[in-house]
């Protein structure tokens, strides 16, 4: 969208919230309103899939969050700070 993406893929370590993305039915859980969100960001890229990964391998993701927390708001391209790049490649082994 304003990256100029068009194909992503997002993973989660939340199996219920993957399920309710992708089942496509109005949810009326707590987490509904988000769940829409979701889905119509989702259609403006030419192709969007959800994937459930394991906790323990999505230790990257779980940096970012801990990241995204603080005030400052970090934008990367290109460039893949050093702590980051650590995790992830501990996530490919």
């Amino acid at each position: 969208m304003e990256e100029g993406h068009q194909k992503i893929v997002l993973a989660s370590d939340c199996l219920a919230i993957i399920q309710k993305i992708q089942s496509g039915a109005r949810d009326r859980s707590m987490v509904g309103a988000l769940v829409s969100d979701i889905n119509f960001l989702a259609a403006g890229f030419l192709d969007c899939s959800f994937i459930h990964v394991n906790r323990v391998t999505n230790a990257a993701a779980h940096l970012l969050a801990q990241c995204s927390e603080q005030t400052v708001c970090n934008t990367y391209r290109s460039v893949i700070p050093e702590t980051l790049r650590e995790v992830l490649l501990s996530d490919l082994n």
